[in-house]
């Protein structure tokens, strides 16, 4: 629900640092993106980002998948 409805860009850390080291190494940013407006306005500032981290900066074009029910012989074929 944060990521939905948030009006500001949201980063998720994992909270476990590997080998016990407490300080944020950004390597890889995976950037979702829908077309809508909001991720539009995300993507100049994940570059900034990983250009700061020297990070590479992954795209990923989310497209939404709508599929039926089924029927009763089973789920529908992708």
């Amino acid at each position: 629900r944060v990521l939905r409805r948030s009006r500001w860009p949201v980063l998720l850390v994992s909270p476990f640092p590997r080998n016990g080291d407490a300080e944020l190494r950004l390597r890889r940013l995976l950037l979702p993106l829908d077309g809508s407006e909001p991720s539009t306005r995300a993507l100049p500032l994940a570059a900034e980002l990983a250009h700061l981290h020297g990070a590479e900066l992954l795209l990923v074009n989310v497209v939404p998948l709508r599929v039926s029910a089924g029927t009763p012989e089973g789920p529908p074929q992708l």
